[in-house]
């Protein structure tokens, strides 16, 4: 058995070589298994460095606005950080006054560069009582948006954000 596939390099049988059924199925058993152990091989490493998630949090996941603290900001990213989830717990340090459900856009944190949707994002906040729309830019600016309640200073404002990057 002396030639091979191209691609693979899997032995097989000429019609001029000698009958020898169990040498065959071995040596293309061997073969196949180790060019499927290759791309098992392959496959893991792709995966660990595309799906192991990456954690930022505090300081580097952003900065909060004037007017407002941080009590946790977590970013979480997976697929080489292209698939983002943002968790904010934010403490205002002033009320927010909401009429009819509207509130003046208020920035109240800004994303860290790498972890910025390419377009905008929205999602609802909640804070006990009320809730309303927050939306991210792709400046990474986190802004309130309504609020179905006046929300008052020393609220916690807790939201999650979760997007694809291009």
């Amino acid at each position: 058995m002396a030639d091979t596939t191209v691609r693979y390099d899997w032995p097989y049988q000429e019609p001029s070589d000698p009958p020898d059924g169990p040498a065959l199925g071995k040596d293309l058993a061997e073969a196949i298994e180790a060019t499927v152990g290759t791309i098992d091989d392959r496959i893991t490493a792709l995966i660990a460095s595309h799906l192991t998630p990456v954690t930022v949090a505090g300081a580097t996941a952003g900065t909060a606005a004037t007017g407002f603290t941080v009590n946790n900001a977590t970013i979480r990213t997976l697929a080489a950080g292209k698939h983002v989830y943002v968790k904010l717990d934010i403490r205002t340090t002033n009320a927010i006054t909401a009429g009819g459900g509207d509130i003046p856009d208020t920035v109240i944190f800004n994303v860290a560069a790498p972890y910025r949707p390419a377009e905008i994002t929205s999602t609802i906040f909640s804070a006990t009582p009320g809730t309303g729309e927050v939306q991210m830019n792709g400046n990474g600016d986190v802004i309130l948006r309504t609020a179905d309640v006046t929300i008052s200073a020393g609220r916690d404002l807790r939201m999650v954000f979760e997007y694809i990057r291009p």
